[in-house]
Order: C-alpha cells, then sequence, then structure tokens
C-alpha cells in the first residue's frame, strides 16, 4: 500500500509521521505496529487527511509554495492568483485556517498519543461459566452530568461528585445483578456524560454558566475510575463488553478523551470492545436487531428512524426490530415511527438551579433491555436512582 506524497501537503506534524510510516512499511497494520499505535487510529489519521485533500484544490499552487508560505499546523483554505494586463502572474495569495473538524482531530490525536503511556493496564477478571449467545443486553447511560453540583436545600436533591460517583455505580451493579447472564453486553453512554467540558464550568456552545463541583482535573479522575468500574462489573456477567461514548453537548472533548482512554486501558483485553469512532452516531447489530444511539442534540427525533435506513441500508434490510437510545431532554419519551422506535431516556443526574428555576421535574433510573436475536427486545430492567 502506497499513498500519494502530495498529501503531506495537507498533513499536521503527527499525521505526516503517519502517512510516512504507511508508506514505509507497506499497510495500515503494519503503520500502527510500528508507530505503537492501535489500527483504529492510523486509519482515522488517513481518512482525516484524504478528507482535507478532497475538500481543497491545490492546482494553482505548487507544493514548494504551500509548504513554505502555509504556517505549520495550519491549512490551505483558499488561493487566488492576480494577473496584469499582459496576463502575466503578478501576485499569488494562500488563504489558510483552522476549522472546527481540525481542531477536534488534533484533539483526538493528542489524547490517543498521551494514553499510549497507559495502553493495556486493564486487570484480569475471570469470564463467567456460562452465557446465552442469543441475548444482547444493552444498558443505556444517559445524561449523568458527573461534576454538576446541586445544593438540597435549593433544588430538593444533594448530587457532587462522590454522589454521582455512588450512585451510578450503585444502579448499574443491581441491574447488572438483576441482568440474564448475555453474551454481549452494550454500555451506552448518551452524552452529557460530564457536566462540564473545561475549566471555563461553561457550555461550549453558548457559554451558560454551570453549577459545578470541585475542578475540572478531579471531575475527569472521578469519570475515569467510574467508567472503569462500570465496564470490569460488567465483564464479570457478561462474556464481551462494547461500550459506546457518544458527544453531548456539555461533553464535545471531554467524551472524546474518554473515550480513547478506555480503548487504551482496554487493549489488551479481548473481551472488550470500545468505539472511538468519530461524529455523534454509533450503530450495533444484534440478529434481527439494529440499535442506535445519539446525544439528540443534533439531529430531532423525527429524522433519526430515515437517518439510519439511508446511512446503514445494508443493516436496515437485514433486521427487523430497530432502536434509537437517546437522552438530552432529561426524561422518558418514546415514539414508534414506521420500521424504527426512537426512544428518549431520562437523566441519571437530578436537577441543577437551572433545571428546578424552570419547573423541570422527572424522575431518575436506569434501564437495561434485553435483546433476543431474532425475538427483539424480550424484557426490559428498570433500577430507579438514588432515593
Amino acid at each position: 500500500m502506497q499513498l500519494d506524497k502530495q498529501l503531506l501537503i495537507w498533513c499536521t506534524p503527527v499525521q505526516k509521521t503517519t502517512l510516512k510510516s504507511v508508506n514505509k512499511e507497506g499497510s495500515i497494520g503494519k503503520a500502527a505496529k510500528a508507530l505503537g499505535l492501535s489500527k483504529s487510529t492510523v486509519q482515522c489519521r488517513i481518512d482525516a487527511i484524504k478528507r482535507k485533500a478532497a475538500t481543497s484544490d491545490s492546482e494553482s499552487v505548487s507544493k514548494h509554495e504551500q509548504e513554505n508560505i502555509v504556517q505549520k499546523g495550519y491549512f490551505v483554505k483558499s488561493f487566488s492568483t492576480l494577473y496584469d494586463g499582459d496576463g502575466n502572474v503578478k501576485t499569488k495569495r494562500v488563504t489558510s485556517h483552522r476549522d472546527k473538524e481540525d481542531k477536534l482531530i488534533w484533539f483526538k490525536e493528542a489524547i490517543v498519543d498521551v494514553v499510549n503511556n497507559y495502553k493495556g493496564c486493564s486487570t484480569f477478571i475471570k469470564p463467567p461459566n456460562y452465557c446465552n449467545s442469543d441475548l444482547l443486553s444493552v444498558y443505556p447511560i444517559p445524561d449523568p452530568h458527573i461534576g454538576m453540583l446541586s445544593w438540597a436545600r435549593e433544588t430538593g436533591t444533594a448530587y457532587n461528585l462522590d454522589i454521582a460517583e455512588y450512585q451510578l455505580f450503585q444502579t448499574v451493579d443491581m441491574l447488572v445483578a438483576r441482568s440474564p447472564s448475555s453474551s454481549h453486553a452494550l454500555m451506552a453512554s448518551l452524552g452529557d456524560l460530564f457536566h462540564t467540558d473545561n475549566s471555563t464550568n461553561m457550555t461550549l456552545a453558548h457559554g451558560n454558566i454551570l453549577d459545578v463541583d470541585s475542578r475540572y482535573p478531579k471531575m475527569i479522575s472521578v469519570g475515569l475510575r467510574l467508567m472503569r468500574r462500570v465496564i470490569d462489573r460488567l465483564l464479570q456477567k457478561h462474556e464481551h463488553v462494547t461500550a459506546w461514548f457518544r458527544q453531548g453537548n456539555h461533553d464535545t472533548h471531554s467524551s472524546i478523551m474518554m473515550a480513547i482512554s478506555m480503548a487504551a486501558i482496554y487493549d489488551n483485553n479481548p473481551r472488550v470492545t470500545i468505539s472511538i469512532e468519530p461524529g455523534q452516531f454509533d450503530v450495533l447489530q444484534h440478529g434481527k436487531c439494529l440499535i442506535a444511539c445519539t446525544h439528540g442534540h443534533t439531529v430531532a427525533a423525527a429524522k433519526l428512524p430515515l437517518l439510519l435506513a439511508e446511512r446503514h441500508s445494508k443493516l436496515w434490510g437485514k433486521t427487523k426490530f430497530r432502536h434509537w437510545y437517546t437522552g438530552h431532554i432529561h426524561h422518558d419519551q418514546l415514539i414508534e415511527y414506521p420500521g424504527c422506535i426512537v426512544e428518549k431516556l431520562r437523566a441519571v443526574c437530578p436537577k441543577d438551579a437551572w433545571s428546578h428555576g424552570m419547573g423541570f421535574e422527572s424522575g431518575r433510573d436506569l434501564k437495561c433491555d434485553v435483546w433476543h436475536k431474532t425475538e427483539g427486545k424480550i424484557d426490559r430492567l428498570i433500577q430507579r436512582v438514588g432515593k
């Protein structure tokens, strides 16, 4: 396998190293081994380079000009050429930029490089003696908002880092104890796992001020410890565990960090699959069942069935029972569309001061759905969160 060297024009320094390694080793897999990265990480970087090249036009600007005009870490956005009256080139102008997608890709690559130092540090957990291969247990986790601070005197319910960690693990633990011995478990974090995405304690998109408990690094530490405990608990009951960490409007970057960190930690465990796919959606086929999830803040519920059919037409055609799990609105809502159900789930966290002041009310619970390969959803377990 040889990639076009012209792609180097569009590379960040990290991407250049990756592309050169692929060309040197001859394949994605061999390059990943040489760089000490996962195959999916290398593929993600190459795809990012190709996307940038495909959306840019470099015919009128030579490689030499681009590499010398454009500052390192930036990409060519556009170019223009000024001619004199005789048709001779007077000047050329190259416009470079850093768009949101580039920043997200660089953030992801930076996290990958950091967590590689902790690769494969998960502990061995003895697999269960018996599991039913026809069953899939789905544990959706909607909106825990780890790091949120709620004052009981103001909102009626206390919530902080310690309470969030205790209540979420306790609830998952009780659900796992009650669930059948399914061969496969899906732990789907539906977004807003964390309450804030940085130390400003404001939402990323609109700058709304948030009530936050303690410091951002401490919040991240609690989240990492908690998710390891949850996955390890699932491994005690199920033969294989798949974990999804979708991006919410509160934790756009932190959720990516969580997914990549968990992928590194469980790199030495063939019984665990962590999705590090970019974007807002995840899908999984289990026999005649098709499970999908997203946070719910980017696409209206009514559009999700057709979106699933369009983007995963082959899986749609092979399945009969199709189900979207989403969060975001913090209360239960289920709508059955032709060929697909879209369900919004209650939040794990209680109300904060803003929600209380707006008059929002809903219960708190976690659910475990049991899916049969040919019969669809055959059971639902519900466990209340908190008092």
